[in-house]
């Protein structure tokens, strides 16, 4: 009877471990599970042989063989704490589903914001300004309102228009990378972190 708390959904296997003669039909489903640990909050498998057993409805000597074959294959990595090769930490899947996470990279890649279109969303955006005032907040501990003081020049400064008005400042520079220019505004003088009073001036 299946006592595990949780299984899977469904299982993924590479295509290639279903055509491999070497490997018995449950080492597949066996580094599906380890697969399937690996995806979840963790982000890796600890789970034992007792609780991928439970999972595939097998017992624990069937598991303990095909981490064997898959091991010697290439299949997965198994990490111990020591060279005894008794402790086990993790198990790690080794064949990736390299042309769907490539795809998914160059997607995302292609998705990135350009030093230019994150400029032009921060002086058209105030909720871009906001952000921006509480991570530097953090990062260099300066009060939130003298930042927004602070930003508020900033922004006036850099969006005065060119004479015939069809760009503004900041359009006009060869680059503009607005937390590097935020950063040497505050430095030149604009703010310090000198305390007076209690407050951040």
């Amino acid at each position: 009877m299946n006592t595990t708390r949780f299984t899977p959904d469904f299982l993924i296997i590479p295509f290639g471990m279903k055509v491999d003669k070497r490997l018995r039909p449950t080492d597949s489903d066996v580094y599906a599970i380890i697969y399937w640990f690996e995806r979840l909050k963790d982000g890796v498998c600890k789970a034992g042989n007792e609780t991928m057993a439970d999972i595939l409805g097998v017992d624990e000597r069937t598991v303990g063989f095909a981490l064997q074959r898959l091991k010697k294959y290439g299949y997965i990595k198994i990490n111990y704490t020591d060279g005894t090769m008794r402790n086990r930490i993790n198990i790690e899947t080794l064949v990736s589903f390299s042309k769907h996470e490539q795809a998914r990279a160059e997607d995302v890649e292609e998705k990135k914001e350009t030093p230019g279109q994150i400029a032009r969303k921060f002086f058209e955006d105030e909720s871009s300004q906001v952000f921006i005032v509480e991570e530097l907040s953090k990062k260099i501990g300066v009060q939130k309102e003298i930042l927004q003081k602070e930003i508020s020049k900033f922004v006036l400064y850099w969006t005065e228009l060119n004479k015939s008005g069809t760009k503004m400042k900041w359009e006009m520079q060869q680059t503009f990378d607005v937390r590097r220019r935020l950063v040497t505004w505050l430095g030149n003088g604009k703010v310090t972190q000198k305390k007076t009073q209690g407050c951040v001036i």
